[in-house]
């Protein structure tokens, strides 16, 4: 029988602290794509974007090779493009300019929701 060797523990996990007090793993997509207050960066809704607009472009490829038409994808695809794009646009400018949620701002000045 070979010799047991002993095993080695894991890494002890790093977890990155924002201003706020709340705790993020340091590999978490939250810290990297949030701010401290847990809204989305700029970075984020661009990178949403592109990510979804590729899919839409790889999809229109696609779907025009399959089916040898085109009419209507084009129209259809930028479409969907432009309200992903409209619908990024007001979720920011929501986060940015409505401070708080009301049962948030409720518990930091020490009311209770119900």
């Amino acid at each position: 029988m070979a010799p047991k060797r002993p095993l080695k523990s894991p890494r002890p996990a790093t977890a990155v602290v924002s201003k706020s007090g709340k705790v993020h793993g340091r590999g978490s997509s939250r810290a990297l794509f949030c701010d401290d207050r847990g809204r989305f960066t700029l970075s984020a809704y661009i990178l949403m974007n592109v990510v979804f607009d590729v899919f839409c472009i790889l999809n229109l490829i696609f779907i025009a090779q399959t089916l040898r038409e085109n009419r209507g994808l084009y129209f259809f695809f930028g479409i969907l493009m432009a309200g992903f794009f409209i619908v990024s646009v007001y979720d920011f400018l929501f986060d940015r300019l409505v401070p708080m949620h009301a049962g948030q701002e409720a518990e930091e000045h020490g009311y209770s929701k119900s």
